[in-house]
């Protein structure tokens, strides 16, 4: 599994995927720049509450972690849009409140991920921390090409960016 991970840098790495430092909005990348995983939908922002509709039967969940804000984006397969990644970030007020949402997020099982401050495979994707933000990404198809593979793949584009990221940007 470690050649993946070097490959999947070292694509990112050629790819170029640098932005401007801005808020945590600004490391979902736009459009086509994930190839071959495109953003579906625009970033959207708001308080668990607001939330809740889109993150359905784990809404209770998420809102007991206590995230200040959340973030959601879908990215679709090129080849075949009805394989898609869905992408969460949770907002919290320190990195210690993250590394216990993380915790709570996680089965005791999954196996560590290399990546920002720590993270993890799941069964249908990644899960991880950057700062005092958990990432969750994952597929509507591990069966497909929405495998945690490919969340692993899509999660590379984010590490950049967020490297490029003001992690105290009110965005």
């Amino acid at each position: 599994m470690i050649p993946r991970l070097v490959i999947i840098s070292a694509l990112v790495g050629f790819t170029g995927c640098a932005s401007q430092r801005g808020g945590v909005t600004e490391a979902f990348p736009p459009a086509s720049h994930a190839w071959p995983w495109v953003r579906s939908t625009p970033v959207w922002s708001g308080s668990p509450k607001q939330a809740a509709a889109a993150l359905g039967d784990e809404a209770r969940k998420i809102t007991q972690l206590a995230p200040q804000r959340i973030w959601l984006a879908r990215y679709a397969h090129d080849n075949d849009p009805q394989q898609s990644l869905t992408v969460r970030a949770y907002g919290f007020d320190s990195e210690e409140r993250a590394d216990d949402a993380l915790a709570n997020l996680r089965s005791g099982e999954d196996p560590p991920f290399e990546i920002a401050d720590g993270g993890w495979w799941t069964q249908d994707g990644v899960l991880f921390r950057w700062k005092r933000f958990v990432f969750d990404i994952f597929g509507n198809d591990p069966a497909g090409l929405a495998t945690p593979e490919q969340a692993g793949f899509l999660s590379a584009f984010f590490e950049q960016r967020l490297n490029d990221t003001d992690p105290d940007a009110p965005k």
